[in-house]
């Protein structure tokens, strides 16, 4: 989630009281803490990065000196606190020079990374970026176990311009179509990840995980860029990457497409989405209620 707090006053970052009825109203920062905290749609289980996307200014990051100590505590005016979930993180981006004018207190409390002005992409950041757990090591090695168009921040934006010509059912965005691309990458980790704590005994070889991450990475392209285009569509814009990839793809015939499968571990081998759905017959004298109707979005009243 990204923050513009350049862009609005500290009050609409933070929050309001209502000098008059004493009430208080969230800001766009608290508003999402808070919907995180309340957990009703499971935000519990996931990892959040909340990025204040502009310069660092001590008029609003003072009010954040204790959230990023060890206390991780934001104290309301209103008197409520709310407390920073471990499965959140903080970042700000901005220039270095208004960064070192924030004061020491911000420096004090948050690490930096320092990336070049000059430097467009960061081919070796998902090389650095590793996920450990009980001394296993994901290096997600993108560029070398793909053989894709997806290697470069350049080749991204081509296969974004393959796909914007389709006709979606919501409007194309680049920027969307882009994390949907990196959240299915993210996912294809944690199910390594997953399978790996479950077989600690035989863990997946490397090789089985750069063929692995090779297909995943060919079906995050494909569903990220034209996941809600017509079928027809999707099989044209499909066999164009699949042309332009090095990674072995399923044998498709003419009504199916690669959108039909998935790929299954250990051996990273490609499988049928109906194979994993299981057949249901419903037996008919187990319908004791044919008059039953149950209300939807579709039935119920207007």
């Amino acid at each position: 989630m990204s923050l513009m707090q350049k862009s609005c006053r500290k009050d609409t970052l933070y929050g309001s009281l209502d000098t008059i009825t004493r009430e208080w109203t969230d800001g766009l920062f608290t508003s999402i803490l808070r919907r995180i905290l309340d957990n009703l749609r499971g935000e519990a289980a996931k990892r959040h990065w909340i990025i204040f996307d502009g310069d660092v200014d001590p008029v609003w990051v003072e009010n954040l000196n204790s959230v990023l100590d060890d206390n991780r505590l934001l104290t309301l005016p209103n008197g409520e606190r709310l407390v920073l979930p471990l499965n959140v993180r903080i970042m700000f981006e901005g220039r270095l020079l208004v960064i070192r004018d924030a004061g020491d207190d911000q420096s004090l409390r948050h690490a930096r990374i320092y990336v070049d002005s000059g430097q467009k992409h960061l081919p070796g950041l998902t090389t650095i970026l590793r996920v450990k757990r009980r001394n296993f090591v994901l290096a997600a090695h993108y560029g070398r176990c793909s053989g894709t168009t997806a290697d470069t921040h350049e080749d991204n934006r081509a296969g974004a311009l393959y796909a914007q010509p389709l006709t979606h059912i919501m409007s194309f965005s680049t920027t969307r179509a882009l994390q949907t691309f990196f959240s299915m990458l993210d996912q294809a980790c944690r199910t390594i990840l997953r399978y790996n704590l479950q077989h600690a005994e035989f863990p997946l070889e490397q090789s089985q995980v750069d063929e692995y991450l090779s297909k995943k990475l060919l079906l995050a392209i494909v569903w990220a860029m034209a996941g809600d285009a017509p079928l027809t569509q999707r099989h044209s814009f499909a066999n164009q990457i699949i042309a332009l990839s090095t990674v072995s793809s399923p044998s498709v015939g003419s009504e199916s497409s690669i959108f039909d499968y998935e790929v299954t571990l250990p051996l990273a081998e490609w499988s049928l989405w109906q194979k994993h759905v299981p057949r249901v017959d419903v037996p008919v004298d187990a319908v004791t209620q044919t008059d039953l109707v149950i209300p939807t979005l579709d039935t119920g009243p207007t």
